[in-house]
């Protein structure tokens, strides 16, 4: 699979160009579970795509990229203008050790629940995103 997942990554990067970055990358979602996946990148931006992998075609894979490159938003962190946009999730504590070590959370006294938090982007009218804060 890691053999398919290597040509998969070589043929978006040529299909895409010398402005994108595409690699392998594996992420902590809930419960520790980790997901392998390609991440996409314009160059010159702060903001990626991660493709989970689940072994679809390179041309599914350049079709989902292409639909989601690129957001168009205010990168600016500004709490005032993105205080709206926080929101919360609670997650079982020890089932998610892993991931709590990387990101920003509180306990809900008197529970076994953490409290994350993450920011919702609008990319575009037909689309949101959301990513852990």
């Amino acid at each position: 699979m890691d053999d398919r997942m290597n040509d998969v990554i070589n043929e978006v990067q040529k299909r895409l160009g010398e402005e994108y970055e595409v690699k392998r990358v594996e992420v902590m979602k809930n419960n520790d579970t980790k997901l392998k996946g390609i991440q996409v990148r314009k160059k010159d931006m702060n903001v990626a795509k991660i493709c989970y992998w689940t072994s679809e075609s390179v041309d599914e894979i350049v079709a989902v990229i292409n639909r989601s490159l690129f957001p168009k938003f205010d990168c600016e962190i500004n709490l005032e203008k993105l205080k709206d946009r926080i929101v919360y999730t609670l997650v079982n504590a020890d089932s998610n050790k892993s991931r709590l070590k990387t990101i920003p959370y509180r306990m809900l006294e008197g529970t076994d629940l953490a409290i994350t938090y993450k920011l919702i982007i609008d990319i575009d009218f037909n689309a949101t995103a959301s990513s852990d804060v």
